[in-house]
């Protein structure tokens, strides 16, 4: 539909058509979490992540390529023959079980969005989630115009920025993530992603320059690599098993508000006030999430016997 899109509103049909293909996340976490174990789920779980980061490094670079060669429409003809791949390798290389009749739950539906904000056991993290995502979502639709103006990037410089982010955090999750959670705990991981990206979100005033800009990716990167992680693996640790791919897709659907919600605020706010404001909104954002983690860990240590009661 988009590379043949005659109008405007034909692409607006077609990113919702392609809306749809949003629950594939939350079924893709659901899948990892049945058949690894706890313990390893946050490690599982940056391995997902790193093949989407992947993408973040082929997609801009194959796509710049084929749209100077030949055109806007190859870029979303690859992509809808990538898709025709990815369908193939599901059906054959990523069986399932089918349960038997009257052993599968009820499907999932809009009413489980508050039911699940009112269960005590996910809501904690649930709130959390929709609060780094409402930070998120606000950046990433400015992302690319703040580069334009702090850096004067055209639309070849952000595609290379991107690719080369996309290459640090495949390094992060394969490399890092795993090491940071079996030192740390999930928790305690988590808690240091979220600070990492409320330095990155503050700085964003005092990037003027190429050197600032790398170390600052490198904050980023490191943020995102480890929250997207260790947030799925606690939130998959705290839903029971049976609704496990709900909850995830709760959290999926949260995130999706907070793309509908937040672009239309920071692109206003940076349009009237400029870049340190809109990273201000973020910075906002991810420093309850990072208040909420730090809370969620002191009752978690409160909660742990000490050695003497052990004893």
């Amino acid at each position: 539909m988009l590379a043949f899109a005659p109008t405007l509103p034909w692409v607006f049909a077609a990113r919702i058509v392609e809306g749809f293909s949003g629950g594939n996340i939350s079924v893709t976490q659901a899948y990892v979490a049945d058949r690894v174990p706890p313990g390893q789920r946050s490690r599982a779980f940056a391995y997902v992540g790193a093949a989407f980061s992947s993408g973040l490094v082929f997609g801009p670079l194959a796509g710049g390529t084929l749209l100077t060669a030949y055109g806007y429409r190859t870029p979303f003809l690859l992509a809808a023959a990538l898709q025709v791949l990815t369908l193939l390798v599901t059906i054959f290389f990523l069986p399932e079980k089918v349960a038997a009749k009257g052993e599968a739950g009820s499907a999932a539906s809009f009413g489980d969005i508050l039911r699940f904000l009112a269960d005590r056991r996910v809501s904690p993290l649930l709130v959390q989630k929709l609060t780094f995502s409402l930070g998120l979502y606000a950046w990433f639709a400015a992302f690319a115009l703040v580069l334009k103006i702090l850096l004067g990037f055209g639309p070849a410089q952000t595609s290379f920025f991107f690719a080369a982010f996309g290459v640090l955090s495949v390094v992060m999750q394969l490399a890092v993530v795993g090491r940071l959670t079996d030192r740390f705990g999930v928790r305690a991981a988590s808690n240091m992603g979220f600070a990492a990206g409320c330095i990155f979100f503050l700085s964003v005033p005092y990037v003027h320059n190429a050197g600032a800009l790398l170390a600052t990716m490198g904050l980023f990167s490191f943020s995102l690599s480890v929250t997207n992680a260790t947030l799925a693996a606690l939130l998959s640790d705290a839903s029971p098993d049976e609704v496990r791919g709900t909850v995830l897709g709760v959290g999926s659907s949260l995130e999706a508000v907070s793309g509908v919600l937040m672009p239309a605020l920071s692109t206003a706010v940076l349009a009237a006030y400029g870049p340190p404001w809109t990273g201000a909104i973020s910075a906002f954002f991810c420093f309850v999430a990072l208040l909420l983690g730090l809370a969620a860990q002191r009752r978690t240590e409160s909660a742990r016997p000490s050695s003497n009661e052990a004893a």
